[in-house]
């Protein structure tokens, strides 16, 4: 069910991107600023930097095309640098979850 959901929001993402707007995945009203969360540069080759403003806990998880966890770590400094360079090249979904509030967006692996 997980892998359906990751690759509906993959396609999802997919035609938001090309039409230039960002994707927020909502589980209710409140949810996390995507200025509080980021990630740059997207495409990256080795690594990307989370810059997560909120000051608070947020847990970070990189799946794959196929809906599978290839990466996770939780998030508490400002900066973050995540490796990506032992990932294949690829398209790969980012998910920050705080509580029960998310925030999807899609990540490109050159």
């Amino acid at each position: 069910m997980i892998k359906k959901l990751l690759c509906f929001l993959l396609f999802v993402t997919t035609i938001q991107f090309a039409s230039g707007q960002e994707m927020a995945s909502e589980s209710n009203t409140d949810v996390l600023s995507e200025n509080e969360l980021s990630f740059y540069p997207n495409p990256s080759k080795d690594a990307v930097k989370v810059t997560n403003r909120s000051g608070e806990l947020v847990k970070l998880s990189i799946f794959n095309i196929l809906g599978d966890e290839v990466f996770s770590a939780p998030l508490s400094k400002v900066e973050t640098d995540i490796p990506i360079d032992k990932l294949p090249t690829g398209v790969y979904i980012v998910a920050f979850y705080q509580g029960d509030r998310t925030i999807t967006e899609r990540l490109i692996k050159q």
